[in-house]
């Protein structure tokens, strides 16, 4: 507490500074990403809670990221600080009455905790730690803005928890694959579900929101080919997407920035039962 008594910081475990909590500041991301998009025999649509509906019940899509944040105005924080990993296994979802096609998020792993708390507390994202490696491919830079220093067109991630490999992509880039459709983006729905400590219905929180980063940009893609293979562990059960097949994969530039408060609140009490699976 300061002198005031006052907490310091949004959220638990308070401490002496705000950075080791985190502030609903207007946040610039900056990186790349490998988009892959693959089918499943599986319906997706088990694993969306209503009135969320999933545009193709056997399409997904993995988004791997390396990026930057900063709080908007200010100088870049410190090296580790502000640069991290992120994957995502996303459907895209719909609601009735609004046909647009938003990112639903069965998953996401990162490499870095202060990027998980107030995603998952605030805006209900899945947002959970994993090991990460990326091997990102070397192509030449059109601009001329580095020296040469050879060109390597394959790529691959691993993601792995507890020791074990949850997550694997092999890929390389050709000039000869006709382009794949890269799903659109306009926002995200999530699901904020807290349940309630004194088991008391009325306490408990089951909210589904609309979040819209604003200010987006991407660079040309390139494609490539791909091989997507998921794992099982522990409490991860990635097996239970089946055989997938991957239709189209690219990799680009982008970035986004997400406002201080970004969410819309579309429903208050949603009807699931959260051992349902």
């Amino acid at each position: 507490m300061t002198s005031s008594g006052k907490l310091i910081g949004a959220s638990a475990p308070f401490g002496v500074d705000v950075l080791s909590s985190y502030r609903m500041a207007d946040e610039r991301y900056i990186g790349r990403v490998i988009y892959l998009t693959f089918t499943t025999p599986v319906d997706l649509g088990r694993w969306l809670p209503a009135p969320l509906r999933p545009v193709d019940p056997h399409s997904a899509f993995l988004k791997l990221y390396h990026l930057t944040r900063n709080p908007v105005g200010e100088p870049a924080r410190d090296i580790g600080y502000n640069a991290y990993h992120e994957v995502c296994v996303t459907v895209a979802a719909t609601i009735p009455g609004d046909p647009a096609e938003r990112h639903f998020n069965l998953g996401m792993w990162l490499d870095r905790d202060w990027a998980v708390y107030k995603a998952r507390e605030v805006l209900g994202w899945p947002k959970k730690m994993a090991d990460i490696d990326i091997v990102w491919p070397i192509v030449p830079d059109p601009g001329g803005r580095h020296a040469p220093v050879g060109t390597r067109k394959t790529f691959g991630a691993r993601i792995s928890r507890y020791g074990q490999s949850i997550i694997e992509v092999e890929g390389t880039l050709s000039d000869d694959i006709a382009p794949s459709r890269i799903p659109p983006f306009d926002g995200f729905y999530s699901v904020r579900h807290l349940v309630a400590p004194d088991g008391d219905p009325r306490h408990r929180i089951r909210q589904l929101l609309r979040i819209e980063p604003h200010s987006g940009w991407a660079s040309e893609p390139m494609f490539a080919e791909a091989k997507l293979s998921f794992g099982s562990c522990g409490d991860e059960r990635l097996d239970a997407f089946g055989e997938v097949t991957v239709t189209g994969c690219s990799i680009r530039e982008t970035g986004w920035v997400l406002p201080a408060y970004p969410a819309t609140v579309l429903d208050e009490d949603l009807d699931f039962e959260p051992e349902v699976g």
